[in-house]
């Protein structure tokens, strides 16, 4: 009972007291922020506390409360809440620590919440946390500090950690920015961060949902909250901690080595839309600039009277992957002769010293800015923030951005300081309503610039996945009660790419043999040179298990290549499970060796990974990870830019394209049984030249609900 939770009208304070201890603090608040609904003290100690009358036990409460805190001792906490469920409560907030996160005693009493929530259909926030704040409904059931004043604004926080609330509101709120909601969730053991991002997508008041996660415990759940989130019209923002865990062990094949849980759900994340922050100043700068106006999308351009400057946001534009194209033709023809003649027409636009002297200069480019249409964002940037004896031009600067923005509302526009400080009341005072964001850092604004402008790359309504017709090709290959005791397993390789060959995917060609005899025929058909590979139970990386001939050129080096392989094996696990060979065509031609691999992660995806491959691929870690089914055309982009994009060049990138989008596709059809489908390596060959694949393995999962499939 959620709404029990959000928007109690009646609240019990279990170990309230008239002290600012955890209890005190929530009672406090709640004067503080005007709540009008019934307060209920409870503490056998108190007769009255701040004006309200104290009730020994939650049982002599005159009538049930919406929402009981429990402000008690760890041992405490079980028995209190099941009194309060059992008089009629629909949710709790248990804002004390020393459950999961203090050891086995902990995780006990923690299980002990979570069973009695379950039994009695509660809504429960934490443990360890601080509580919920309906800023703008009055309601704040919080037991920390809340930075004041505390403006009402269109932000609502979600964290799962109740320190960074302070470390991400209390400098926002310095510079006027207000919050809807804040929800410190703790443990979430019973009530997660997607039931709060779901709650909340549904108030009018709020835009932007900025949330700081240090796990994702089920991203099914998070992935249909952020979609509700985003059809709601919310703009949804994540700092995520964790990043350096190596998230578990890695499994059986280099996919799961290299795709580590932070990076799926950095993927997840991306593919929803959302923005995505690596650090606090990130983040606030981000939910700033998603709160205010349009987002900003299309090219973008800056501005700036500092040389310096613009070298500095070239630089880190380039190194944050941040696209300075611009449309040079229409702004050279509109802005011919508005600039001093030893002024350079680029991105960044340098307005030089000259238009410190004659503000006219700026108003005029800004106008005709304004007028380009491929233009679909204008970034001010100011050299500081203002301080005592600051140049009082940096004011007209963002004068003229604001200005600009009510001519020409289609466009976004940003004001940037360059330097973090105490930013200057009067620009934020002209900016407030216009729409105009007021970004603070010049590398930190590049990043919101970057992540917010991806909202506008995922729309809502493009979050959907290609379902394929027809019953799972596996059953072919694999029956089903062969396929179920297999689980978790790995499909044969031969298997797998003949799994490839029926979905119509470039696949080398080869022979499954028995005998040495058969493999000297396969050799014949197909021509020397071939590769000779075991067809072993349990052998997954053929390389490193010997299990593997390259390069056998006659008839003589294929028979030693096939009794080498079984000498190797034989003192192996593998000895007795030799079921044949896999004989397979030389590819000789040059080309770059890439990991592609389709991936479901706990219910989601597919996630597909495109990277360097071979042996190599766990080792040089280069690999880029997209939620969804991907077109040829998002391929291609992924494939030309960054370090993947210097590999390839010169390469066959349109049939890797075509390639990795098949297969992305096709793993939608096989998520009945197949958890990853990887191809390592790819070889790209050179331009027209196609892309071929050497290698391959799938592993069988749990089957993935057809409600599931799909980025959604």
């Amino acid at each position: 009972m959620i709404s029990s939770l959000l928007r109690a009208k009646s609240i019990a304070i279990v170990g309230d007291s008239p002290s600012e201890k955890r209890g005190g603090k929530v009672h406090e608040n709640l004067i503080r922020f005007g709540f009008d609904g019934d307060i209920y003290p409870v503490n056998p100690k108190y007769s009255e506390i701040r004006g309200n009358r104290c009730f020994s036990r939650v049982e002599d409460i005159p009538r049930p409360a919406d929402l009981v805190v429990i402000a008690l001792a760890v041992d405490q906490v079980g028995a209190a809440l099941d009194l309060a469920a059992i008089q009629g409560a629909g949710a709790a907030i248990i804002v004390g620590g020393g459950f999961r996160e203090a050891g086995a005693e902990g995780t006990k009493a923690e299980a002990e919440i979570v069973e009695i929530a379950r039994r009695h259909n509660l809504a429960v926030c934490g443990p360890n946390c601080y509580g919920v704040a309906n800023i703008a409904g009055h309601m704040a059931a919080y037991s920390g500090d809340i930075a004041s004043p505390m403006p009402e604004g269109n932000i609502a926080l979600v964290s799962q950690s109740g320190a960074m609330t302070h470390s991400i509101t209390e400098p926002a709120v310095a510079r006027g920015i207000g919050f809807s909601w804040l929800v410190s969730s703790g443990n979430e053991s019973v009530t997660g961060a997607p039931q709060y991002i779901r709650w909340i997508a549904e108030d009018p008041k709020t835009e932007v949902i900025g949330c700081f996660l240090e796990g994702i415990s089920d991203p099914s759940e998070l992935q249909a909250a952020i979609r509700h989130a985003r059809k709601n019209g919310k703009r949804v923002a994540v700092l995520r901690a964790g990043k350096s865990n190596a998230g578990g062990s890695a499994a059986k094949s280099h996919t799961g080595a290299v795709g580590t849980d932070w990076r799926m759900a950095d993927a997840l994340l991306r593919g929803l839309g959302v923005a995505v922050a690596d650090d606090i100043d990130e983040f606030i700068e981000i939910c700033v600039l998603a709160s205010r106006g349009r987002v900003p999308s299309g090219q973008k351009m800056f501005l700036t009277i500092s040389g310096g400057l613009c070298g500095l946001i070239a630089d880190l534009s380039s190194s944050l992957d941040f696209s300075l194209a611009w449309p040079e033709d229409e702004v050279r023809a509109r802005t011919e002769g508005k600039l001093p003649g030893f002024a350079t027409l680029a991105n960044p636009l340098d307005l030089t010293g000259a238009a410190a002297e004659d503000p006219g200069i700026t108003a005029a480019i800004i106008e005709e800015l304004g007028r380009v249409e491929e233009l679909g964002s204008v970034v001010v940037v100011l050299n500081s923030p203002k301080v005592a004896g600051t140049w009082d031009g940096y004011r007209r600067l963002a004068a003229m951005a604001v200005e600009a923005s009510g001519r020409f509302p289609s466009k976004s526009w940003t004001v940037v300081t360059a330097s973090s400080g105490p930013y200057d009341p009067d620009i934020i005072e002209r900016a407030e309503g216009t729409g105009v964001a007021c970004l603070m850092g010049l590398r930190e604004s590049i990043v919101a610039l970057r992540e917010v402008g991806r909202i506008a790359l995922v729309p809502p309504d493009d979050l959907s996945v290609r379902r394929l017709a027809g019953n799972s090709p596996v059953d072919a290959l694999m029956p089903g009660s062969a396929r179920k005791a297999s689980r978790p397993g790995v499909l044969r390789e031969w298997d797998t790419k003949e799994l490839l060959r029926r979905a119509s995917l470039p696949v080398v060609e080869g022979r499954w043999v028995s005998s040495v005899e058969g493999a000297l025929d396969a050799a014949k058909e197909l021509g020397f040179p071939v590769v000779v590979k075991a067809d072993a139970d349990g052998v997954i990386h053929k390389a490193a298990a010997g299990a593997i001939a390259l390069d056998v050129r006659d008839p003589e080096a294929l028979v030693c290549a096939w009794e080498a392989i079984i000498s190797r094996l034989a003192a192996t696990p593998a000895a007795g499970s030799v079921r044949g060979m896999v004989v397979e065509r030389m590819v000789t031609d040059d080309g770059v060796d890439l990991l592609v691999s389709t991936r479901w992660w706990n219910g989601c995806g597919p996630f597909v990974t495109v990277g360097l491959g071979g042996v190599m691929v766990e080792a040089l870690d280069e690999v880029v990870i997209s939620l969804g089914t991907l077109s040829e055309e998002v391929v291609q982009e992924l494939a030309s830019s960054g370090s993947l994009g210097r590999m390839l060049r010169g390469r066959d990138v349109p049939a890797l394209a075509s390639l990795v989008s098949e297969l992305s596709n096709r793993s939608v059809d096989w998520a009945e049984d197949l958890e990853v489908v990887e191809l390592n390596p790819v070889r790209v060959l050179k331009e027209s030249g196609g892309a071929v694949v050497l290698d391959a393995l799938a592993m069988l999962g749990e089957p993935v609900p057809s409600s599931k499939r799909g980025p959604l």
